[in-house]
């Protein structure tokens, strides 16, 4: 453990090191240039410096430093949604921060976590977003307790807001065919189709599609795309059947850092709105996104006949569990299942025949 007074370009930061990670805290201080008024400065970085010091060794020893309790839950959210990954997340911190007003972590009571509920209830949420933000709100009392703000999350003894079952519907191939036949307008449209129909035939996600480069592709042993998927980190490979090589097949020799996807890896513009003109344009009754076309992908593997194994490792899913919510639902594939059932002969045979 060390925590050191750093300065770069003028402006002074605290260099932590604790539990083998080292990290910088802006201290939100620059240095002017007068020697007096810098002195100053410096004295009161090292004290910052001391307090940070004995916070990590009350820390260390399992105490909870008493300041911590004092820090706002609002701008405690604020800081994990600025390092939050999800955009759902993202999403949910301004929910956070109305509702908290100034309230401190300290003073969250299971009390508190049941009016967070109601009040995600008197928003018009959807059920399931509200049992989404439940959980990140419970996400955040639980990191508040690793970080040694709070000895333990109130929580815990608190019902969590139940979600319906989400009836997961599959892109039929029929739809596929559809959306194969209609154009999208637009450099940045036919780009987005390409990518999304890529994504049917190889699984991966729209952040992949979009950092996926002429270098992810191999020959050997097969062609495929191999990938360190943004979200997990694991490393995938996908081989490409002809399909899928012909939406990328290209006749120029091309850098292996240039995008598969080159229009939708350097736009802004959300994608996503391109997708919902397609659909409709392709006489689907429902919004297309993204996902749709992974799903697909899943679903569609798993009725060819392949193991959930396979496809869970074409997937890069850490559980086969989540490869199953992939699997096609409803009354056509209950139909199937009870189908598959052995036949009944009821006739029955005389006695002694």
């Amino acid at each position: 453990m060390g925590v050191h007074v750093r300065v770069k370009r003028g402006k002074l930061y605290l260099d932590v090191y604790t539990g083998g990670r080292r990290t910088w805290e802006a201290l939100h201080m620059t240095l002017s240039g007068d020697k007096q008024t810098d002195k100053e400065m410096m004295r009161t970085a090292a004290i910052v410096k001391g307090r940070r010091e004995l916070a990590l060794a009350s820390g260390e020893q399992g105490i909870i430093d008493p300041a911590a309790g004092r820090k706002s839950l609002a701008a405690y959210a604020k800081e994990l949604g600025e390092r939050a990954r999800y955009q759902s997340f993202k999403t949910c911190v301004p929910h956070i921060v109305e509702f908290a007003g100034s309230l401190t972590l300290g003073a969250v009571t299971e009390r508190t976590v049941e009016a967070f509920q109601d009040f995600l209830r008197s928003q018009k949420l959807s059920l399931s977003t509200c049992a989404r933000f439940d959980a990140f709100f419970r996400q955040v009392l639980k990191t508040a307790v690793r970080d040694r703000l709070i000895p333990r999350s109130p929580a815990g003894g608190v019902k969590t807001i139940k979600a319906p079952d989400a009836e997961r519907t599959i892109l039929t191939q029929a739809e596929f065919a559809a959306l194969v036949r209609t154009p999208v307008g637009g450099t940045l449209g036919a780009d987005v189709k390409r990518a999304f129909l890529f994504g049917c035939m190889t699984g991966l996600r729209v952040s992949d599609l979009k950092r996926a480069t002429w270098g992810n592709i191999v020959r050997e042993p097969v062609l495929s795309i191999n990938m360190t998927m943004q979200k997990t980190g694991k490393t995938i490979l996908v081989p490409l059947n002809p399909g899928a090589w012909g939406l990328i097949k290209d006749s120029q020799t091309l850098d292996r850092a240039e995008p598969l996807f080159p229009v939708v890896a350097g736009t802004k513009t959300n994608p996503t709105k391109y997708l919902k003109a397609w659909a409709a344009a392709a006489g689907l009754t429902r919004p297309l996104g993204f996902h749709d076309a992974r799903r697909a992908f899943a679903s569609w593997t798993l009725a060819a006949g392949a193991d959930a194994t396979t496809v869970q490792r074409l997937l890069g899913h850490s559980k086969i569990s989540m490869t199953a919510l992939y699997a096609k639902t409803g009354a056509a594939a209950f139909r199937a299942a009870v189908d598959s059932l052995p036949a009944l002969d009821m006739t029955e045979r005389q006695a002694g025949a």
